[in-house]
């Protein structure tokens, strides 16, 4: 496969996996993966921080999906056990006595076992526990974070006035509020005018070019699906949240001013970005 257009970290430690597969024992070999593996998704994610930084959330998640998608495709290649076990030694128990001896509580001047330090002492033994660390795993829930992040930040470009509007309705019902909810000043008809205007902006400008962005940097149609499938289910149940709340808050007169898309519409724009 060509490799050439991925971040260089994951360049080289899948040419360097795939050099030394077959060369070495597999358990040998399992223990170099999984080091190259770490240190990859590590530096992987501290490159999407810089990219953050310069280019903006969006491009940097969509750099980290592509490579550590990347990285975890190339791994199934390799027959090999990718887990490690992980001794350490645990004195976190020894936290309540050393509290106990600063704060006073136990004295280093009494004599026998109440003495603080024979106390100490006696419970000095480290306590062994044992780990399994298993890094194609930590690659995976890396990958599943950053695209679940992907999804909900393009939601958000496309729908967070309405996402706000809800999370603030949902608020005052709390609060249980007589007042109606189109006398709210966050909710009154010309607010909710502004805010359904926006959406369609973001619809019909911001979304697209996100979208277009996604599939020029992402290669595969079945990457484009799960991405999109969640975001357009997301903005789909936004706008059935608002089209509930005109019917049952709203007058006939406000509903007809609210240009909030009919869900055919709705549907052929999210349709045509798939």
């Amino acid at each position: 496969n060509d490799l050439s257009n991925l971040y260089p970290a994951v360049q080289n430690t899948l040419l360097c996996l795939s050099k030394t597969y077959g060369c070495l024992e597999l358990k040998t070999f399992g223990g170099l993966a999984q080091e190259a593996i770490q240190y990859c998704t590590d530096a992987c994610i501290v490159a999407s921080q810089e990219i953050a930084k310069s280019k903006g959330l969006l491009k940097s998640q969509l750099f980290l999906i592509k490579n550590l998608l990347a990285l975890r495709e190339q791994l199934s290649l390799f027959n090999v056990d990718f887990g490690s076990q992980e001794t350490e030694l645990d004195f976190s128990h020894m936290r309540d006595h050393l509290r106990r001896i600063l704060s006073g509580e136990t004295s280093l001047f009494a004599l026998g076992a109440s003495n603080a330090v024979f106390q100490l002492i006696g419970n000095a033994r480290p306590r062994i526990s044992k780990m399994h660390f298993d890094s194609k795993r930590e690659l995976e829930k890396r990958l599943k974070t950053c695209c679940e992040s992907y999804i909900m930040g393009v939601t958000k470009l496309s729908v967070e006035p309405m996402l706000s509007f809800i999370t603030k309705v949902t608020a005052t019902r709390v609060a249980s509020t007589k007042k109606a909810l189109k006398d709210h000043a966050f909710a009154t008809p010309s607010k909710l005018i502004e805010i359904v205007t926006t959406v369609n902006q973001a619809l019909e400008g911001e979304l697209p070019k996100a979208i277009r962005g996604m599939k020029k940097y992402l290669d595969s149609p079945n990457t484009h699906l799960v991405l999109f499938k969640p975001i357009k289910s997301n903005i789909a149940e936004a706008h059935g949240q608002i089209a509930h709340l005109l019917e049952s808050e709203y007058d006939s007169e406000t509903i007809k001013m609210v240009p909030l898309m009919p869900p055919p519409k709705l549907m052929a724009i999210l349709d045509s970005l798939s």
